[in-house]
């Protein structure tokens, strides 16, 4: 899913670069119609960020956004310096429908825990800020400027206990720079958490970046500034990227059976149950497993497609050409 975002200042649609407030942009836009455009353009979901309240929670801009509820159908998920329960419990009374939780959860596991067993993991979407710290995405707070010194796969590992659907993951180094998405982050994500909804955001800024995003296996990504600055439009970029969950969901398949190759070339069966159980049932390993690497991965991904779902396989012939050629490169 590609979702627009709109962050807000006193009623007005800014973007700020790396998060700074004295880096701001204003744009000269009125933010319920802006809403209402995205939506009759396609939008599946709108993202809006608060930045007063997450300034101060007593300066929440509730009515702005209520408004911008009202006006449109397309459901809306906003954050920005939710702290408490009732903040949470406020913004879902006034019709958005999912509250984007992130520092308050980090600094408070169980706080979020909470969150997601309370309202359900439809209506909460966790933010995780990090920084690319010897190459490790560690998570920071309080608006960027601290670190937390919890890792990123460690917190989503916790927060999937709890049933956690949708993560909002920022790389800091890139937001509002329009210098293109941190990829190598996006698609490890969609390795280690294929189930998981995560919504790449920061530095998108032409449509090749949006391409480069979805080839790799991301399932969501917002964009901001490129909408805003006349990148290119909602529209185009909806057009790269339809909403197929089987088809982003077979490109991580892909990517995760790239990291299982060395084992298969010699003879490991031992790392494929996994795949059938993914399926959802106990399906035997195919007797095409072995020894050959690129052959032996291609059978086996056609028998797993099969027994997935009987309408991908008219894809077959078109899904084995594309595999073998963009995506398993050895």
């Amino acid at each position: 899913m590609l979702i627009p975002a709109l962050d807000l200042i006193d009623g007005q649609i800014v973007r700020l670069k790396q998060g700074d407030f004295n880096e701001k942009t204003v744009f000269d836009l009125d933010p319920v119609a802006r809403v209402t455009e995205y939506a009759s353009q396609g939008a599946a979901l709108i993202h809006i960020v608060d930045l007063d309240g997450a300034r101060d929670p007593a300066c929440r801009q509730l009515e702005l956004i209520s408004r911008m509820v009202k006006a449109t159908e397309c459901p809306i998920q906003t954050g920005g310096g939710i702290r408490t329960y009732e903040d949470v419990s406020s913004l879902l009374n006034a019709g958005v429908k999912r509250v984007v939780v992130g520092s308050a959860a980090v600094k408070d596991p169980e706080f979020g825990h909470r969150l997601l067993r309370d309202f359900g993991p439809e209506a909460i979407c966790l933010a995780l800020d990090v920084r690319i710290i010897d190459g490790r995405p560690e998570v920071a707070i309080h608006g960027w400027l601290e670190n937390s010194e919890h890792g990123l796969y460690e917190l989503l590992e916790d927060f999937s206990r709890s049933g956690l659907r949708h993560v909002l993951v920022t790389d800091i180094s890139r937001d509002g720079m329009m210098q293109g998405a941190n990829n190598s982050l996006y698609e490890q994500l969609a390795v280690r958490f294929p189930d998981l909804d995560v919504i790449a955001s920061g530095g998108i800024s032409s449509l090749d970046d949006i391409k480069a995003l979805r080839a790799l296996g991301a399932r969501s990504a917002v964009l901001g500034r490129s909408l805003l600055s006349g990148a290119f439009t909602l529209p185009e970029a909806l057009a790269l990227w339809p909403e197929d969950w089987p088809a982003a969901r077979l490109h991580s398949c892909c990517l995760q059976l790239r990291c299982l190759a060395p084992g298969l070339q010699h003879g490991c069966r031992s790392a494929l149950p996994c795949w059938t159980a993914d399926a959802g049932h106990d399906a035997a390993v195919p007797d095409c497993i072995m020894p050959s690497c690129g052959q032996t991965i291609m059978r086996f991904t056609r028998c797993w497609l099969k027994e997935l779902s009987p309408a991908l396989t008219c894809a077959m012939a078109w899904s084995s050409r594309e595999f073998s050629l963009r995506t398993m490169k050895w």
